[in-house]
């Protein structure tokens, strides 16, 4: 036995949360189905009032089967509601008195459950004909009375006794359901904002923010004044010739290794960007001139240390502190310069620029000491 509902829960839990949903549906419309008609036999309620029980559970139990294997799940939820609309609501009104509620109750509990689980011209076939079988039941019950049950009051106080607690555990469980789905649908959608939103400000790639989040960023600057704003362009040396000899393999994998590198470096106080193709771009508020330098002087060492697979090639770099307030595209632009200014120093270098006090621009370079054995094993691993 354990086995089976082991296997039962499992094929339950392999369901997608509509089809959880009406499964609990048809287990609730089984249990009711057999407490009333357990009830019904014990008040001595009239016998046809059992046949649609019957039915129903008889029904609810072959769509269920049909459900956990999978099976013709989207016909038989289309012929489970339409023999709930045209067969067992007309014989739930026509064994019930004048006065019994719960025609009303079960007919509301129908219609949410149409709602939710149909869309479009089904959803639109199946409320339209709920609705015009409850307004003809309504009008035969007042215009020929006679087709309906006559109930002794007692036995009608004790049938609506019981299932109003019954209904009250079924709506419950239907309520309770469709806020789980409903819950469940606000969690996917804020999971796919927040996967959008990931995806519209980092590079796919390298995993760093792209360019659209840098600039975004930067327009948030502006409305800073924080005293000085370090801007850098840093790329790869020889890129081109890495993806020409080794494959874009290779060079995705050294973007990556290069990204995850600099951003480790520049940390959660600056912002490390693929500005395009082999190129980051690096936006550091409220730099001193020591803090620059250290953070050169390690990206260089960085440069030296990228790995033995990776010796032919390093990074250089174009760095601008800015005071601000100050215009940042034309820091970027300078940076830019910069960064080629270094290319043609020999690669391997970064070439930055402060102002001191008395306004006077200083521009210095750092060149690696390993800059000629980079260049050594480069050649050596492309005349093979």
């Amino acid at each position: 036995m354990d086995e089976e509902e082991q296997i039962m829960r499992k094929k339950y839990q392999s369901l997608k949360l509509e089809d959880q949903i009406f499964a609990i549906i048809l287990v609730c419309a089984m249990v009711m189905s057999i407490a009333l008609i357990l009830v019904n036999i014990a008040i001595d309620y009239p016998k046809q009032a059992n046949i649609k029980w019957a039915i129903a559970l008889i029904l609810s139990g072959i769509v269920l089967y049909a459900l956990l294997h999978n099976r013709y799940v989207q016909s038989a939820r289309i012929i489970f509601f339409t023999i709930v609309i045209f067969l067992l609501l007309p014989l739930g009104w026509l064994n019930s008195s004048l006065s019994n509620p719960f025609t009303v109750a079960y007919s509301f509990l129908i219609m949410i459950a149409i709602i939710y689980f149909f869309e479009g011209k089904t959803q639109f076939v199946f409320f339209t004909a709920e609705l015009i079988v409850i307004m003809f039941m309504i009008f035969m019950r007042y215009q020929y009375p006679q087709f309906f049950a006559v109930i002794d009051p007692k036995v009608e106080m004790i049938d609506v006794m019981y299932q109003l607690p019954l209904t009250f555990i079924a709506g419950a469980f239907m309520l309770k359901a469709f806020a789980k789905s409903y819950r469940y649908a606000l969690d996917e959608l804020g999971k796919q904002k927040q996967a959008l939103t990931y995806l519209t400000l980092h590079d796919e790639l390298t995993t760093i923010y792209n360019r659209r989040y840098v600039f975004r960023e930067i327009e948030k600057m502006r409305m800073q004044k924080k005293n000085k704003l370090l801007i850098g362009m840093v790329d790869l040396d020889n890129f081109k010739q890495v993806n020409d000899s080794y494959g874009h393999v290779m060079g995705d994998m050294l973007l990556k290794k290069a990204a995850t590198t600099i951003r480790d470096i520049v940390g959660e106080q600056g912002i490390v960007g693929r500005y395009g193709g082999d190129e980051f771009i690096i936006i550091y508020n409220g730099c001193s001139k020591t803090k620059m330098l250290e953070l050169l002087k390690r990206i260089q060492h960085a440069s030296d240390q990228l790995g033995s697979l990776e010796a032919f090639t390093s990074f250089s770099g174009g760095f601008v502190l800015c005071h601000q307030p100050c215009d940042i595209e034309v820091c970027l632009s300078h940076a830019d310069q910069l960064l080629y200014t270094s290319k043609h120093q020999g690669k391997n270098t970064i070439t930055y620029q402060y102002t001191r006090r008395d306004g006077t621009k200083v521009q210095k370079h750092l060149v690696s000491q390993s800059e000629e054995i980079n260049a050594a094993v480069f050649e050596s691993e492309f005349t093979v």
